[in-house]
């Protein structure tokens, strides 16, 4: 992918990462497409998408398929990380469910030796460095609190609640790192 600008800025690419590409990283990824980021500007992938079953969550394609910009959900097959993922979509960051995955990026990353560097964190660290009170309590687990929670199978309301919480305090994370335009407004509460 070349380096595009939007309105002669660059915009920085995400590549969101969890383990099947089904769950969190799906909603991540359509949360930011939803904030109209380039499409070409956002991708996920999953460490083990390749031993799952090629559907999303159930729950992903029932509240996000309702918002226009967010048919392609129902289309989306679960992306296998590799080196080559890595390189055709060139992130800024990656950003990741939880500190194993995190583990295991680096260690792919390590191998590959990429000829810049990149931003290695989990989601909700990200989070956190624009938003330190962001509250996080329907979404957050692990030791340090900063692991993205499972979300699949999870009931349709909880996995509402859950993905409006999530919209509410990625999206001014995104705003702050001019991934998504600084006028972007919640679109999951409606």
């Amino acid at each position: 992918m070349d380096e595009t600008k939007e309105n002669d800025v660059k915009v920085p690419r995400v590549l969101y990462v969890c383990g099947g590409n089904q769950g969190r990283s799906v909603l991540c990824h359509y949360i930011t497409l939803l904030h109209h980021a380039p499409c070409h500007h956002v991708m996920s992938a999953g460490l083990y998408a390749d031993q799952v079953d090629p559907w999303p969550d159930k729950q992903a394609v029932i509240i996000l398929g309702k918002h226009a910009p967010c048919n392609s959900i129902l289309s989306h097959t679960p992306t296998q990380l590799t080196p080559e993922v890595i390189e055709s979509v060139n992130p800024d960051y990656i950003l990741l469910a939880t500190r194993s995955q995190e583990c295991a990026v680096n260690a792919l990353l390590a191998q590959m030796k990429p000829c810049r560097k990149l931003t290695v964190m989990r989601v909700l660290e990200f989070i956190k460095l624009t938003s330190p009170d962001a509250v996080m309590d329907r979404i957050s687990s692990g030791a340090d609190g900063l692991d993205l929670r499972e979300n699949v199978s999870l009931s349709q309301q909880e996995y509402h609640a859950y993905a409006t919480q999530l919209e509410q305090i990625l999206v001014p994370a995104l705003k702050a790192n001019k991934i998504i335009s600084p006028t972007a407004t919640p679109v999951l509460e409606s």
